[in-house]
């Protein structure tokens, strides 16, 4: 076992600081006197008490020796511990690197399979509605060429035959610019072609459009416009995909016989446009996924009046990406208010 610096200088001091007073003594005392007692000792260091202090001097070198050696004992201890400690903390940070570029590995490579799966699902999606837009063209060509009546005659069943097909070509057809909408958003590959628009003729327009729609669930579309000639910076045919959304969702939601409200307000170089439904609303448990892709608020309801859970998202989309804002609030009386907001241009 290895002798502490402090026994050690404890030991030196000791041993030294013992004799050399001694062996001092009895020199000065034969110096001085001439002979060795006790008597010419005790003389001696009375009559010079700088010798008296000489002599005892490695006494206290010796314990100072010692105090020195107790804290150099020290410092070796603290300095061991901080070196276990760093070598410990770099084995933990070793051992945290490797479970780090581990875990990273593992989800990179799970990143780049999400990334292959949605490529190839975006892929077959682009293919599937691309095939399907061909025959689907050909179908409504038909469709029309009979209600026409180019072809010949039909009796009313037929008719009402004819007009379920129109429908559900229609629906489908829409059905197929959603995905195909979604798949650009997504891509970034979607144009945009902005410029300043009267919002008033817009919304006119939009109303005009979606009138037949209207009356077919027996809803009454209010036109509820201010005569104003301010502008907003949209894409024109975009903008009324979206108003077509917006109002053929509150036709769907509300009850025959009620009415949707389109209105303007402009307020502070903001112009909003509203729809208002007479609808149940939209319940608060699901307010924050009503623009979520594929999200509807009653899939039952919805599928036997058509519908995707395409619309709102599409439509989320297009507005941001044309600088605006879109939301919804619940009605004061009944139903739910969804609003696009613009900067005036």
């Amino acid at each position: 076992m290895t002798m502490s610096y402090a026994r050690r200088y404890l030991l030196y001091g000791t041993v030294f600081g013992l004799c050399f007073p001694f062996i001092a003594s009895l020199m000065d005392a034969w110096l001085s006197v001439g002979h060795i007692s006790f008597q010419s000792i005790l003389q001696v260091q009375l009559q010079n008490p700088l010798l008296w202090m000489i002599d005892t001097a490695p006494i206290f070198l010796g314990l100072f020796a010692y105090f020195g050696g107790v804290q150099y004992d020290r410092l070796n201890v603290s300095q061991a511990q901080i070196h276990n400690l760093n070598k410990l903390l770099e084995d933990k940070n070793k051992d945290l690197e490797s479970k780090v570029q581990e875990r990273t590995e593992k989800l990179e490579s799970s990143v780049k399979k999400l990334v292959e799966a949605n490529q190839i699902r975006n892929e077959i999606i682009a293919t599937v509605s691309h095939e399907l837009r061909t025959p689907l063209t050909a179908i409504g060509g038909a469709i029309k060429l009979i209600k026409s009546k180019t072809v010949g005659d039909i009796n009313e069943s037929g008719m009402e035959l004819i007009e379920v097909a129109d429908r559900n070509a229609n629906q489908l057809n829409r059905l197929i610019d959603d995905i195909l909408d979604i798949e650009k958003l997504e891509a970034g590959e979607l144009e945009f072609d902005v410029q300043n628009y009267p919002v008033k003729k817009l919304v006119d327009k939009s109303v005009a459009m979606n009138q037949p729609f209207a009356e077919s669930f027996d809803i009454k579309l209010v036109n509820d416009i201010f005569d104003d000639d301010v502008n907003i910076s949209i894409d024109k045919r975009r903008f009324l995909q979206v108003m077509s959304n917006l109002i053929s969702n509150a036709c769907k939601f509300s009850p025959a016989n009620s009415s949707v409200i389109v209105s303007i307000r402009h307020f502070d170089k903001i112009v909003r446009i509203s729809i208002t439904d007479s609808g149940k609303g939209v319940p608060k448990n699901i307010a924050g996924k009503i623009f979520e892709k594929f999200f509807q608020v009653d899939s039952s309801n919805v599928r036997s009046r058509g519908g995707t859970g395409l619309g709102l998202n599409i439509s989320k989309s297009l507005v941001e990406c044309m600088g605006g804002i879109i939301g919804f609030y619940p009605n004061d009386g009944q139903g739910s208010v969804f609003f696009i907001e613009f900067e005036e241009a």
